[in-house]
């Protein structure tokens, strides 16, 4: 729950969006949002 909480924070800097995400509009907070839900609790 915790880390939920400051993954997007913490993490959406470390991900690099590349020409066809920039393309389609996907943020690195989306993909960070995405990754969690992929994440078992």
């Amino acid at each position: 729950e915790d880390v939920r909480a400051v993954a997007p924070s913490i993490l959406r800097h470390r991900i690099l969006i590349n020409f066809k995400a920039q393309a389609d509009g996907i943020t690195s907070l989306q993909i960070v949002g995405r990754l969690l839900q992929e994440v078992a609790p």
